[in-house]
């Protein structure tokens, strides 16, 4: 089907259903992404396509979805212009029905590769007809249906459910090779003397020179459809024409859908009849007309070289059939093509000037099929664009949740702009440290590979937990420290709270974790709260990095805490601002390398696990305690360790400390 059938189904889907439904049809047909041009021939498949995938989504049958369209397509063509067409197409239903195949012969001129239908009307009365639908395509008897009620309301007044269709025969039963309508309305009087079946017959009394000089196309036929006489141009182009041949050996009938056999034709005497030549092409449109043929035993030739009717009046006469027709011409380029000059064409032919008109025409109607052309181009970037576009945007998202993840989004945003990153003070922050309990033999125990995989497993879980505390921001890792600041990227005023809380968490998810070796992992945690300046450091892999003492104190704690421990310096303790939520213990004073004695508080996770229970909190010094005597004897291994914080701490190396601690109870006083 040309592509202005496809382009009616889809503005049918889009008026009727809107644009989403069409989008859904489109993609779940195949067919119809980069749209059509009106001209150009599209496979019948894609069509048949639209309307069964439609059908389906809108939960009809595809007869239903036809009919639907058909009624659909009226107001479709009427608003492409056709519709005072339409009206001058007759003054009842009948004549406005056998008037649509000369429009449709028009509109193959427009669109060559248009295969119009043809439509018949039998038995017309004041109440009903028979209407005759031939089509070379299956299934499309429903669309027939759509487009008479749909003309019904817009031209013939019967509106409103008052005309009536009925499939009386067709392809489906076997009883005919086209279908059959019985097509019933409101009683009409001008339609009571129709009489289709009959015409009446002429008397051949021009002279036959002069009618073969002024009809240059036409043919007189016998009653077997043999050709006696022809006019002047077709005896020039057919000179093989001869009189006696069968007309079907030369022209083949394209309109309408009948045979060439007399009873036929005269069936169909009322429709405009189209032949083709066998040889060359060439179409000629025109009309039969039943005419009285005169008998001459003889024959004869007149002048010219064709065969020429005798007029005699003493002569009989017999039935034979008049083919009164013109050329059918898209252009000069096709009249060249046939051998074909204007001077062929009568002077009373509006042709000489339709040809003309018709290579003005030719030339806008190409510029038109360009435009829609490059219209579904424009469209189709259009769409690439807005794909590509969309793709960017997703890309862009990807990449700075990745830049947010390394770098704070504030920060981030200033270098994507180019600018330097000025370094901002914080008056208050917490910071917290973390490492693997007894790193150094599960490293000198494992190969490189599993090394790597229990810290990816264990970041990852780290990683994984610290997304609910939107607050808090990942410094950095280096080995298998774990570096989390509170109150610098993010205004938080209980950040000790909030850093203490996800410390618990790290621990629990550690539990989760097995090394190498099988056993599960311990960690140990060091907090501490103070003043930090955050920047940028470098240009290349730009870092963003803690400097101060509390970045040195924080890493203290954690190089001075015990294993499955959380170690919180005095300005830490002193920051919590809901002491009651955890189980916290007063460790008392510790010699601190590089600081003197400190004190500090000790969170055990399996302790505030039970808190969490039985809502008990402690956080009396540690000689109020009532549990037996607190001793303990801890060895640092990270002199076995080159991990360097310098970095972190402002220029502070953290070196490894071995150290020996014992705790008094009684006096809540250490001995270095």
């Amino acid at each position: 089907m040309i592509g202005w059938v496809n382009s009616s189904v889809e503005s049918f889907i889009r008026d009727k259903f809107g644009d989403d439904v069409w989008n859904d049809v489109v993609k779940a047909a195949g067919v119809g992404e980069r749209g059509w041009v009106s001209s150009c021939p599209y496979p019948d498949s894609e069509t048949y396509k639209l309307v069964t995938t439609a059908s389906s989504l809108l939960g009809v049958t595809p007869a239903q979805a036809l009919e639907a369209f058909g009624n659909y397509f009226v107001e479709y063509v009427c608003k492409q212009g056709y519709d005072k067409l339409l009206q001058s197409l007759g003054s009842n239903i009948a004549e406005f029905l056998q008037s649509l195949n000369n429009l449709h012969l028009h509109l193959t001129m427009s669109f060559p590769s248009m295969s119009a239908p043809a439509f018949k009307c039998t038995a017309v009365g004041p109440e009903s007809l028979e209407l005759h639908y031939y089509s070379n395509r299956p299934a499309l008897g429903p669309i027939v249906v759509g487009v008479l009620q749909g003309l019904a309301e817009r031209y013939w007044d019967v509106g409103g459910g008052r005309l009536g269709v009925q499939l009386l025969r067709g392809r489906d039963d076997g009883s005919e090779d086209h279908e059959v309508f019985l097509v019933t309305y409101p009683y009409q009087e001008v339609l009571r003397s129709w009489d289709e079946a009959t015409a009446p017959k002429h008397s051949f009394t021009l002279n036959p020179d002069t009618f073969y000089n002024i009809f240059p196309f036409h043919i007189l036929l016998d009653k077997q459809c043999c050709v006696l006489q022809t006019g002047a141009a077709l005896a020039r182009l057919f000179p093989e024409m001869q009189q006696g041949t069968y007309l079907g050996d030369h022209f083949q009938l394209r309109h309408p859908y009948t045979s060439l056999e007399y009873d036929n034709i005269l069936s169909e005497i009322r429709n405009v009849y189209l032949l083709k030549s066998t040889t060359t092409g060439l179409e000629i449109k025109g009309q039969m007309i039943p005419v009285a043929v005169p008998r001459h035993p003889g024959g004869g030739t007149a002048t010219g070289g064709t065969t020429a009717c005798p007029h005699m009046a003493s002569l009989t006469a017999a039935e034979g059939l008049l083919f009164m027709g013109s050329v059918r011409l898209s252009g000069l380029d096709d009249m060249q093509h046939h051998q074909l000059f204007l001077s062929d064409i009568p002077l009373h032919d509006l042709n000489r000037d339709f040809v003309l008109l018709a290579e003005q025409r030719q030339a806008e109607a190409q510029l038109k099929e360009r435009f829609e052309a490059l219209s579904l181009e424009l469209k189709q970037a259009n769409q690439n664009l807005s794909d590509m576009t969309q793709w960017l945007e997703e890309e862009r998202h990807r990449s700075d949740k990745l830049l947010y993840q390394m770098l704070p989004p504030q920060v981030a945003t200033c270098l994507k702009h180019g600018a330097r990153s000025p370094a901002s003070e914080h008056a208050e922050a917490t910071i917290l440290f973390s490492d693997i309990v007894g790193f150094t033999e599960i490293s000198s125990r494992s190969s490189p590979l599993e090394v790597c995989a229990l810290l990816d497993e264990l970041y990852h879980q780290f990683d994984t937990a610290i997304e609910d505390y939107p607050q808090l921001y990942k410094v950095e890792t280096i080995g298998d420290a774990y570096m989390v600041v509170a109150n610098v990227t993010t205004r938080c005023d209980n950040h000790a709270d909030l850093l203490l809380e996800f410390a618990v968490r790290m621990h629990e998810v550690a539990r989760n974790v097995r090394s190498s070796l099988g056993e599960p992992v311990s960690i140990r945690v060091g907090m501490h709260t103070g003043p930090v300046v955050a920047g940028v450091v470098g240009k290349k892999m730009p870092r963003f990095c803690l400097f101060g003492d509390t970045v040195n104190t924080a890493s203290r704690m954690e190089s001075h805490g015990l294993a499955g421990q959380i170690h919180i310096s005095e300005a830490c303790y002193d920051c919590i601002r809901d002491k009651s939520s955890f189980v916290i213990r007063e460790r008392g004073n510790i010699s601190v390398k590089g600081k003197g004695m400190m004190r500090t508080y000790l969170i055990t996770p399996a302790e505030q696990d039970a808190n969490l229970t039985n809502s008990r909190t402690l956080s009396r010094p540690a000689h109020l305690l009532s549990e037996p005597e607190l001793r303990f004897r801890y060895t640092n291994n990270a002199a076995n360790r080159s991990l360097s914080f310098s970095s972190l701490s402002g220029g502070m190396e953290l070196g490894p400390t071995s150290w020996e601690e014992q705790s008094n109870s009684e006096s809540g006083k250490e001995t270095p």
